[in-house]
């Protein structure tokens, strides 16, 4: 809920919109997606997850249209993506220049946590 606020308060009164990447266990994603439109139903929100082509789709529709000059605009969504997307999509991930990746739960996820950071590292510099 802290992250919500947290977002919330920066798009909102601050007119920061990003972008914000959540990267959090596939368990806990759709709780994160409905607690977004729950408490702020204003700011869009996405999960990045399913089949190869559904996340081309997500990120094609959804993501890079939402950006302008490499920018979010309003409607550039707040993305939830699992640890495992993380991992296999980093090349499309990179392409945006993330001002927050907040990810939750790391401890729970050892080697893979270790290989998530590494690359959430290069996404940055890559950025």
């Amino acid at each position: 809920m802290q992250t919500i606020s947290a977002i919330a308060l920066l798009r909102e009164k601050e007119n920061y919109l990003g972008p914000h990447l959540i990267v959090a266990p596939l368990s806990t994603l759709s709780n994160w997606i409905a607690e977004f439109t729950h408490w702020t139903p204003s700011i869009p929100v996405v999960m990045y997850h399913g089949t190869p082509q559904e996340r081309a789709n997500i990120a094609t529709s959804q993501i890079f249209k939402n950006l302008k000059n490499n920018r979010p605009t309003v409607k550039f969504p707040v993305v939830c993506t699992s640890y495992e997307m993380v991992l296999k999509d980093r090349a499309v991930l990179s392409k945006i220049n993330w001002e927050f990746i907040i990810i939750v739960s790391i401890w729970k996820f050892t080697e893979s946590g270790l290989r998530l950071l590494t690359d959430m590292k290069r996404t940055r510099d890559i950025g």
